[in-house]
Parts: structure tokens; sequence; C-alpha cells
């Protein structure tokens, strides 16, 4: 099985760096909030490949 991880964690990195960058308040938001989701499936598989 492929590890998703990595690929979790630089989506997460990659909506971060665009809102940093994003001068619309609403979609920087959005972008973050993206970001916590993608941030949030990476620590869980994170904890199912320790479990």
């Amino acid at each position: 099985m492929i590890d998703p991880v990595p690929h979790y964690q630089a989506r997460t990195l990659d909506l971060i760096r665009r809102a940093i960058v994003e001068p619309d308040q609403e979609t920087r938001a959005e972008l973050l909030r993206q970001a916590a989701y993608w941030l949030d499936l990476s620590k869980r598989a994170v904890k199912a490949k320790l479990h």
C-alpha cells in the first residue's frame, strides 16, 4: 500500500503557501480551512500507522 502521509503533508504545505500570498481575506480563510482538513488527514494517517 502506498503511504498517503507525504501527499497529505505536501497538500497542506501547498495550501498554506497559497494562503500566505493570497490578498483576499475570504479566499485566504478558505485555503487555511482546507489546509486544516489535510493536516487532520495526515495526523489520522500517522496515528493509524502507529497502531
